[in-house]
């Protein structure tokens, strides 16, 4: 499975990141890098995660799922609110 994971916070990054030690895991900062990296490779991604408020982000995890939706809509999504997780209503 490939995975892409989408946080401000480095820390929690790392943390996703090893969780899922077991995939191929790419990870972006932001939502723009984040289009970037699914969209040079975006058949190959399976699944998704993005936090939903990333400070000083132009660019909310909404806004990310929905653009890869848009090109991608067999792509699973999940939605981190930090408090929890929820996977996003275009998700299926």
């Amino acid at each position: 499975m490939r995975i892409l994971i989408v946080d401000d916070e480095e820390n929690f990054r790392y943390l996703l990141k090893k969780l899922f030690e077991a995939h191929s895991v790419a990870t972006a900062s932001d939502g723009e890098e984040a289009l970037k990296i699914f969209f040079q490779d975006n058949d190959n991604f399976d699944l998704v995660i993005t936090d939903r408020k990333m400070q000083g982000e132009k660019m909310p995890g909404e806004e990310v799922i929905r653009k890869i939706k848009l090109s991608n809509p067999m792509v699973k999504t999940i939605l981190n609110e930090r408090y929890g997780w929820r996977r996003s209503k275009a998700s299926g």
